[in-house]
């Protein structure tokens, strides 16, 4: 069964949120497992707390699994968004997921390290919507 799109259809809210690591290289981070079972649409909304010095941009992208275990990266078939990296000018971003997996992982990929006197913290937050039952607990 398919996803149904939560990019077009909602705004973006404080929830749920996965801190990632300062930064400090061009590592990419990936978030916790977020089980969308009960649910039919998933997105993720991403905040950076960014210093005008530094110039890195972090691209969004989501794995998926049907097992939790075995994650591959989902194709632009299944994603909506971001219309930008998040940079010092946009700094909060979302990005929808139209697949249908059980799991999905929100991976965060600096293009360039932080300087060395900035530290960077991005937050991603999973709004999980239409609910098969209601209300959702």
């Amino acid at each position: 069964m398919s996803m149904k799109d939560t990019y077009n259809h909602t705004g973006v809210r404080l929830g749920a949120f996965k801190a990632f690591a300062a930064a400090d290289s061009t590592t990419a981070y990936t978030g916790s497992a977020i089980d969308t079972s009960g649910f039919n649409s998933v997105m993720f909304s991403v905040t950076a707390n960014y210093s005008a010095a530094d110039t890195a941009t972090y691209a969004l992208s989501i794995t998926h699994s049907d097992n939790g275990t075995d994650y591959e990266a989902a194709t632009g078939d299944f994603i909506i968004g971001p219309s930008a990296a998040l940079s010092g000018s946009a700094n909060v971003q979302k990005i929808g997921y139209v697949g249908g997996r059980k799991y999905v992982k929100l991976v965060v990929t600096p293009s360039a390290a932080a300087t060395s006197t900035n530290v960077i913290t991005v937050v991603g937050h999973a709004i999980l919507s239409n609910p098969a039952l209601m209300p959702v607990a």
